[in-house]
């Protein structure tokens, strides 16, 4: 689990302890290839889907396993009647397939699309709008940048930036405290 854990938690951002609950949970696990592997299980808990996502940067790579349930997908599920809408995993690009099996296994009430910040998320958020407007409330949560991937690690790498500051002034109050 090397590769996933150091592409998704140093690349991409994501808290360990989020990677570790997936992958204990059964989830998210390291292929032969050393590809991500996003699970998603269907309502009796059996593995339907899952999403491959190549963990060297220098050579994007995703896709879906033979016989993936498109319809299944990879999602999260919360307890309440509101469902936050992911591009890239929860629909596999901004096709409603998998939004529409939830839908109908789920009690939504509101609908909040978190769709990428470029063109295709743009018109996913309307295509789905459109289609879903008479049932839900729907609300668009927009990425600050590409997507909201993009957000997290600018977020963390200020972070660190802020860490290394308070460091660097830490060390400067401790030289200027010494007799």
């Amino acid at each position: 689990m090397k590769h996933v854990f150091a592409y998704l938690t140093k690349s991409r951002g994501i808290d360990s302890k989020i990677v570790q609950e997936y992958i204990d949970g059964g989830l998210l696990y390291e292929s032969k290839e050393k590809n991500c592997v996003f699970v998603g299980k269907d309502s009796a808990g059996q593995p339907a889907y899952a999403f491959i996502r190549g963990t060297n940067i220098q050579y994007r790579f995703l896709g879906e396993a033979e016989n993936s349930k498109k319809e299944i997908s990879f999602f999260e599920k919360g307890e309440t009647t509101r469902l936050f809408v992911f591009e890239s995993l929860s629909l596999g690009g901004v096709e409603d397939v998998a939004l529409a099996c939830y839908l109908r296994e789920n009690m939504i009430k509101k609908i909040t699309l978190c769709l990428d910040n470029d063109e295709e998320g743009r018109k996913g958020c309307q295509r789905i709008s459109e289609k879903y407007k008479e049932e839900y409330k729907i609300t668009r949560h927009k990425p600050h940048s590409k997507d909201f991937n993009a957000d997290l690690t600018e977020l963390r790498e200020q972070q660190e930036r802020e860490m290394v500051k308070a460091k660097d002034l830490e060390d400067e109050l401790e030289i200027f405290s010494e007799p």
